[in-house]
């Protein structure tokens, strides 16, 4: 029996051998279908991970920064080998028939490459059939964790953890606040037994941001509440999401959060004044791209007409400043 972190892979993905019908497309079970495998040798870019958040607009934008991160990946010397999806995939209610045209087509060069994409849902994702068809599509369970190279990966599902938020979770607040006691436990073993030099954390809904979602201060609260305790304890140097619209930095005890969730849809940034630790807020469309360099993480924000639009240096115990 193939797991991931425990979690048994056949009790989540249908087998391989079906067909889903996506409005009348007959399509592969999952575009990924050995997400978990060892790399093939011929594989790019194995110290280096894209990262995009609340892509799923189908528009215009979506498009634009699938084309920078190809050209980036071709053009510039920069390969990499996989791609963090921090949610809201798919707009406005993760339709199965919108798979293809929002998570495979607009990237279909960069599957071609073999480059991995580890996804997350987000909240709009899991309106529909709790995101369990979205994940079946990628190849992959609702959390789990990974390596690259030194770099451990831990993806969490954010929606679980706050089951109140979307009304299919609070319609079985029991089950949800069950799913997300396992997941917590899960997370922090792995955590405990991790060996990495570095610890990447990512879910879809941010612990510090400057946007809309800052608004719902009970919920922001819970979630820091529930996960800045492990990333202390047990030395994770980032913590990825989308969710709110924009770009931003925040450095809290030695932890680097970052809100990536404009790689589809754009929105202003509500609170303009400095916020406290914030080191930066961009409203612009981008992705980011990270760069294992001895020993540290270098980091570039890319906008939609391929300018840099930020970038910095995270060490294994600190994060550091490139540009403002």
């Amino acid at each position: 029996m193939r797991t991931v972190s425990g979690v048994k892979l056949n009790q989540i993905l249908p087998k391989s051998s079906g067909i889903l019908r996506f409005e009348g497309r007959k399509l592969k079970q999952s575009i990924q279908p050995d997400l978990f495998s060892p790399h093939r040798p011929d594989v790019k870019g194995l110290n280096r991970f894209a990262v995009i958040g609340d892509a799923g607009s189908g528009k215009k934008a979506q498009w634009d920064i699938a084309r920078q991160m190809l050209n980036v990946y071709q053009n510039h010397d920069k390969p990499f080998a996989s791609v963090l999806v921090l949610g809201d995939n798919v707009y406005e209610d993760g339709e199965p028939h919108l798979f293809y045209e929002r998570i495979y087509e607009p990237y279909k060069k960069l599957f071609k490459q073999h480059i991995r994409f580890y996804p997350v849902m987000g909240n709009h994702d899991v309106r529909k059939d709790f995101g369990d068809k979205q994940l079946a599509y990628w190849g992959a369970p609702a959390y789990y964790n990974f390596t690259q190279g030194p770099v451990e990966f831990f993806a969490l599902d954010t929606t679980v953890l706050l089951p109140g938020y979307e009304k299919c979770h609070a319609q079985n607040p029991f089950l949800a606040q069950t799913q997300a006691k396992i997941q917590m436990t899960w997370l922090e073993k792995a955590l405990q037994d991790s060996k990495a030099k570095f610890k990447v954390v990512y879910g879809h809904y941010p612990l510090y941001s400057s946007g809309k979602h800052a608004l719902d201060k009970e919920s922001t609260l819970k979630l820091r509440s529930m996960l800045e305790p492990l990333f202390k304890k047990y030395g994770v140097h980032l913590y990825l999401a989308g969710h709110d619209h924009h770009y931003e930095r925040t450095l809290i005890d030695k932890v680097h959060y970052f809100v990536s969730g404009a790689a589809g849809k754009l929105r202003k940034i509500f609170f303009q004044n400095p916020v406290q630790h914030r080191e930066k807020a961009l409203e612009k469309h981008h992705f980011m791209l990270f760069e294992l360099d001895k020993d540290q993480l270098k980091y570039e924000v890319i906008s939609r007409k391929g300018t840099v639009l930020d970038s910095g240096v995270v060490g294994p115990t600190s994060a550091t400043q490139l540009s403002a």
